[in-house]
């Protein structure tokens, strides 16, 4: 076999890793799709058209109805084709740019490491407008489930422009409810003026305005985060 031969094998094995990590890779995707009928009014279930293929789909409320040609956003849970996949709304209605919404990201250069060294899985009550869970306090304890490595955070933000915030979320408020509630993440940043050396506190807020998708079910964990 010639040195060519064994190039051209080892370059095939590379590319077949490649889409291989791709096809498997953990992120959400989202796709826009044609409806072709309607399979179970009662679940929901559509029969959508993706370039040449077809495949189920499920509205993200069973009490929206789309007819046949409707153009709607479809999340793949995983960017697996396996898993059950979901109906965000219409095109039309969500505006053409909505899935560069969760593209966002990749106008900025990531500089530096996650600051956030545990993450833990929060449940909140939607019935409760004013509840809200303290994650991290620079002024009190920390919590045994979050971790914030404060020295790094602080050592990039001043070296930076921008910072990323933002969390998983999954939701199944009840049909009462889907249209009042209001939830999300905020942060409080103190900054100190250079010149005068006054103490200002910024809020940067991550709420149902701020998210992609229907916010107010997600059959689904989906990433929301604000830049």
């Amino acid at each position: 076999m010639s040195s060519g031969q064994i190039e051209n094998q080892i370059l095939d094995a590379v590319e077949t890793l490649v889409d291989n990590a791709v096809a498997h890779a953990g992120f959400d995707r989202t796709i826009q799709v044609q409806i072709a009928r309607c399979a179970n009014e009662n679940q929901g279930k559509y029969v959508v058209k993706y370039q040449d293929g077809l495949f189920y789909a499920y509205s993200s409320n069973v009490n929206t109805v789309y007819n046949k040609g409707d153009n709607v956003y479809v999340l793949i849970p995983g960017n697996d084709n396996s898993k059950e996949k979901t109906i965000l709304g219409l095109v039309s209605n969500l505006g053409a740019d909505y899935i560069t919404v969760q593209e966002e990201e990749d106008k900025y250069e990531t500089v530096g490491n996650d600051c956030i060294d545990e993450q833990p899985t929060i449940g909140l009550c939607s019935y409760t407008s004013s509840q809200e869970i303290d994650l991290y306090n620079v002024d009190s304890e920390p919590r045994e489930d979050f971790k914030v490595n404060l020295e790094a955070f602080e050592f990039y933000l001043k070296r930076s422009n921008y910072f990323k915030g933002g969390a998983y979320f999954r939701t199944a408020l009840p049909e009462e409810q889907r249209y009042d509630g209001d939830y999300g993440i905020a942060y409080e940043l103190v900054f100190k003026d250079n010149a005068t050396g006054a103490e200002k506190t910024i809020t940067y807020k991550i709420n149902i305005d701020d998210m992609s998708g229907n916010p107010y079910l997600l059959s689904v964990a989906t990433k929301q985060y604000g830049i």
